[in-house]
């Protein structure tokens, strides 16, 4: 989704309700609670689970933030704070509400895609300037 990225609001937008269907498919939120269920008998289950999903699109999703930076569509000078941010604002509801076996009301859920968008645009968009944000 983020490889052929004109739009960046979009690409943005796609990339998160991506995720964000991924980690709420009934399934998958089945298996996580049941592997942190886990964590203290089997601690390298975490670990595993962790390299495998999110830590690796965290380290991609950073990757294509620098490649924005340098092409100038993005002034994203801490790509693995960025990451954490948008996560934050996004995907993070979902796993505290999934923690709980329970989802996100559907427009609560579009509601929070698109302010996390707008946000991290404003934020980081190639216009922004610190000094430009309130209370700066």
């Amino acid at each position: 989704v983020l490889t052929d990225a004109t739009d960046l609001r979009a690409a943005l937008t796609d990339a998160i309700r991506l995720i964000i269907e991924g980690i709420t498919d009934p399934e998958v939120q089945a298996l996580r609670n049941v592997m942190t269920g886990e964590l203290r008998r089997f601690p390298d289950l975490g670990r595993t689970w962790r390299q495998r999903g999110p830590v690796r699109f965290a380290a991609y999703f950073a990757d294509w933030l620098r490649e924005q930076t340098a092409l100038g569509r993005l002034d994203v000078p801490d790509p693995e704070v960025a990451v954490v941010q948008f996560y934050g604002l996004s995907v993070y509801p979902h796993l505290v509400a999934g923690s709980f076996g329970e989802s996100l009301p559907r427009d609560l859920a579009d509601r929070l895609v698109t302010s996390a968008v707008d946000m991290f645009l404003a934020r980081y968009g190639p216009t922004c300037q610190m000094s430009e944000l309130p209370g700066e």
